[in-house]
C-alpha cells in the first residue's frame, strides 16, 4: 500500500458483523493526495473491479468491448488458469479479459500493478 498507508489520510470502511468474517471491517477507499495537491479516492477493495467491469460490459459502456454476444466470468483455460472474462460472438475473435485493481502510482500518470512491479530475486 505504498503511499496509501500514511498517517492522517481519510479511510473509508464498510462494516459487516457476520460471524463468518475474520474481521468486521473492510478497507474500501482512501483519500490520497495527487501531484496537483487534490485528493483522489483510491479504491482498495479488490472485490469491486470485476463487478464494475461486468456492469460496464452489460451496459456497453466500454466502446472497445461492445458487440460481443456473451460475457462469461471466471473462465478456465489451460491446465490451471482462469481469466476474469471471456467475450464471445460468432463473427469476431474471442476476447480474453483480465481485470486488475491498480492502486500504485509512483510518478506521472503511469499506474502499476504492485506484484508486477517487484524485481525478480
Amino acid at each position: 500500500m505504498i503511499g496509501l498507508n500514511a498517517p492522517g489520510l481519510t479511510c473509508w470502511l464498510s462494516y459487516d458483523p457476520s460471524p463468518k468474517r475474520k474481521l468486521p471491517y473492510t478497507w474500501e477507499l482512501v483519500e490520497a493526495p495527487s501531484a496537483n495537491g487534490e485528493f483522489l479516492a483510491v479504491g482498495l477493495n479488490t472485490m469491486h473491479p470485476n463487478r464494475l467491469v461486468a456492469e460496464a460490459l452489460a451496459a456497453d459502456a466500454i466502446p472497445e468491448l461492445t458487440g460481443y454476444a456473451t460475457h462469461r466470468r471466471e473462465v478456465n483455460y489451460g491446465t490451471n488458469s482462469r481469466v476474469d472474462f471471456l467475450l464471445e460472438t460468432p463473427d469476431r475473435a474471442r476476447c480474453w479479459l483480465e481485470v486488475k485493481n491498480v492502486h500504485l502510482r509512483r510518478t506521472g500518470t503511469l499506474a502499476e500493478f504492485p506484484t508486477a512491479s517487484r524485481r525478480a530475486r
